[in-house]
């Protein structure tokens, strides 16, 4: 059955003939068909399908399958699912280049370690964003307080290093 605010059936029907085209134009458009964003879209057919910077491939046949076996409330669980993986972009720093407002966009570390962006209010809570700026050489050794941890052996030609902290010993094994 139809849910509110998601396509109806003859919309979804043609989305999913497009997609199982298995062509870029053809996924765009059944994207498209099913109010789901088609940008970024990294499309390999039968390899990857990355929308919005989220590997969504298993999650798209999930859904492809559900409709094909008429299990149609599945369905739309499976759209709806997808459309809040999207509703949070991870742009790689191409993707970035061909957006009209970067302001709204903050630096972070991708899965695969390489610079990835995310929407200011995306951001998880107290993450603060990537300074572009930094010294990649650069480390500042805090605790999960935030706190500066006192470092050991300064001087010329000496590396500075957390202090590594004294393991407690118990009375009765001091003695």
């Amino acid at each position: 059955s139809r849910r509110a605010g998601l396509p109806a059936p003859d919309e979804c029907e043609a989305g999913l003939s497009a997609m199982t085209s298995r062509t870029n134009s053809g996924m765009k458009d059944g994207l498209a068909h099913l109010g789901l964003p088609n940008f970024p879209l990294f499309y390999v057919p039968g390899e990857r399908l990355r929308l919005c910077g989220h590997d969504v491939r298993e999650e798209v046949n999930e859904m492809i399958h559900a409709w094909m076996t008429e299990e149609k409330d599945y369905f739309y669980d499976c759209l709806e699912a997808l459309k809040q993986v999207c509703a949070k972009p991870v742009l790689s720093e191409e993707d970035l280049e061909l957006v009209d407002n970067r302001d709204d966009w903050v630096r972070i570390a991708g899965p695969d370690g390489a610079a990835a962006y995310v929407r200011r209010e995306s951001a998880a809570p107290g993450a603060a964003p990537e300074d572009d700026d930094d010294d990649d050489d650069e480390v500042i050794d805090v605790t999960p307080a935030g706190a500066p941890l006192p470092t050991v052996g300064s001087g010329a030609g000496a590396q500075d290093r957390p202090a590594l902290p004294k393991p407690a010993v118990p009375a009765a094994a001091a003695a």
